[in-house]
């Protein structure tokens, strides 16, 4: 079966460059410029140790070579308390001005 021509399909058959060759409002000729993301410098850390209750909140922060006053917190809070404490690695974000 032949199928019916629409009004859209009309005007591909024109031979007239000007009436075919329009171009949509949003459609350009040239590929648009795309902006390269600012590179940001890496966001300094320091690593500490966090001593955690089960909820995972913070109970106390040791530096990292600290780790045994870390480990020994941990301990005592989970013999004085019921519920178990335990030690994890944190990154903290360093001061912007701050060279260490």
């Amino acid at each position: 079966m032949a199928r019916k021509a629409s009004r859209a399909d009309a005007g591909k058959d024109s031979s007239d460059a000007g009436t075919g060759a329009r171009k949509r409002s949003g459609q350009t000729s040239t590929p648009r410029r795309t902006r390269r993301a600012a590179t940001r410098s890496p966001e300094r850390v320091r690593l500490c140790w966090a001593v955690v209750s089960s909820s995972m909140r913070q109970v106390a922060i040791y530096d990292y070579a600290a780790r045994d006053q870390a480990d020994r917190r941990a301990r005592e809070l989970s013999e004085q308390q019921k519920s178990p404490h335990f030690v994890l690695a944190v990154r903290v974000p360093l001061p912007a001005g701050n060279p260490r």
